[in-house]
């Protein structure tokens, strides 16, 4: 069996889907380019994105069914490989002259394909960070996994405007499948080896020696929940 990950390779893992599936907000600046190749106006592309956050919205509430049924790494190379299919099946629809261009491909791609893998991506870090691996701290890292999704713009719209430059809408479209994939490649093979059961870190020694000690005033503890929400809104 593969050796478990370390706790930093889990949260390193996890903070590039975060930063990978968020990227699904740069849909504004592929809009301008998306209107000169399908030669729609702005309102059938906004529907376009109403269907892919729907789709968003199915992924999160059935994919915390699914992250019971399949382990962390096999969920997320399927993220990875659905939403770069769906993201090559937009940048098909938005290649001018293309026998497939058309808002019906756009839809099945963007939407149903990345936007339904990005809401699956929240799952799974959901599912990660309130699992056993991080008990006791499992607010800070909730926390830090959703603010990952906020590093999303600064890393995807380099390559989006790259894409851009090179080739519009189509050019950008692949530029993002490609990252997205080979992003997630490695959080996948990184994952193997975690457990859905894994049990809950040890407790040093001391701890069992010292059970029947009197325990300490509370006011000397920190509020472990406190502080992990206080990071979680920060």
């Amino acid at each position: 069996p593969s050796k478990p990950p370390s706790a930093a390779v889990v949260i390193g893992s996890c903070l590039s889907l975060s930063i990978v599936s968020g990227s699904f907000y740069a849909w504004s600046m592929l809009l301008p380019s998306l209107q000169a190749s399908l030669g729609v106006a702005r309102a059938p592309l906004s529907a376009v994105f109403s269907l892919a956050t729907v789709c968003f919205t199915a992924g999160t509430s059935l994919g915390a069914l699914a992250v019971d049924k399949i382990s962390p790494s096999k969920a997320i190379l399927l993220i990875a490989t659905v939403s770069a299919v769906g993201l090559l099946l937009a940048a098909a629809a938005a290649t001018p002259g293309s026998p497939v261009c058309g808002l019906p491909l756009l839809a099945l791609g963007w939407a149903a394909g990345f936007g339904s893998m990005s809401g699956l991506s929240y799952s799974v870090n959901a599912k990660i960070s309130t699992s056993n691996l991080f008990a006791g701290r499992n607010g800070v890292v909730t926390g830090l996994l959703v603010a990952g999704r906020a590093a999303a713009p600064v890393v995807a719209t380099p390559l989006v405007l790259r894409g851009l430059k090179a080739g519009g809408a189509a050019a950008a479209l692949r530029t993002l499948a490609a990252f997205v994939f080979f992003a997630l490649l490695p959080a996948a093979i990184a994952l193997r080896g975690l457990r859905d059961d894994a049990p809950p870190p040890p407790t040093s020694p001391s701890s069992e020696t010292d059970a029947d000690a009197e325990p300490a005033p509370a006011a000397a503890v920190p509020d472990a929940a406190a502080t992990d929400w206080v990071v979680y809104l920060l």
